[in-house]
Order: structure tokens, then C-alpha cells, then sequence
């Protein structure tokens, strides 16, 4: 039952959640980065990295 448990929390990182001071910038411009990627084998991810990083 334990085991169960931290899977009902909220997403670390949420849609609608600004990323960044120039999330509103990259939105406008269709430039935002994904919220998931897929790795080398094919598992989705979170894309937290490029979500925080500032783009150019």
C-alpha cells in the first residue's frame, strides 16, 4: 500500500507552469520546448533541462 502512495503527487513539472523569464517569449513563437522526449530507446522522459534552460 505504501508503494502506492508517491504516485498520487502532482507532476514536478506542469503544462501550464512558467519555465523560465522567456517562457511567454518562446510560446509566442512557437519555439517552446517540449514537455517530453524520447530517449534511445524509446522511454518517455521528462524534458526538464530544456524546459529551465534558457533558449538563444
Amino acid at each position: 500500500m505504501l508503494s502506492l502512495l508517491p504516485g498520487c503527487r502532482e507532476p514536478l513539472l506542469t503544462p501550464d507552469e512558467p519555465r523560465s523569464q522567456y517562457d511567454r517569449f518562446d510560446a509566442v513563437r512557437d519555439r517552446r520546448a517540449p514537455s517530453y522526449v524520447f530517449d534511445e530507446f524509446g522511454r518517455r522522459k521528462p524534458n526538464i533541462r530544456a524546459r529551465l534552460v534558457t533558449g538563444e
